[in-house]
């Protein structure tokens, strides 16, 4: 497993596990777009608390469909290792209409 190195960005206190400039030196590419891939704590919260207090609500939110379908698609993917090349070509974009 790749080793996460945890920084600050120079334009902000936030903890990040990496940026574009980390992304733009391992793939030698310039990264103009701001790209922070962080956790709770980085952002100075208690994944612990914040879960606990905001665990209610999540049963309050509708099913995202495109992630359904996707997850759907990727599980299909890995019993049907032979069929991924059709697989791929499914659209999820349907989702987006409903």
């Amino acid at each position: 497993m790749e080793k996460r190195t945890r920084h600050k960005s120079q334009d902000s206190q936030l903890k990040y596990l990496v940026d574009e400039r980390a992304i733009s030196r391992r793939v030698g590419l310039d990264i103009g777009h701001p790209i922070r891939v962080f956790n709770m704590g980085g952002l100075g919260l208690d994944q612990d608390r914040f879960l606990r207090e905001m665990a209610p609500t999540f049963s309050l939110l509708s099913v995202d469909e495109y992630l359904m379908k996707l997850a759907q698609v990727n599980f299909l993917k890995k019993c049907f290792p032979h069929a991924r090349e059709m697989l791929d070509q499914l659209s999820l974009i349907d989702c987006e209409r409903s």
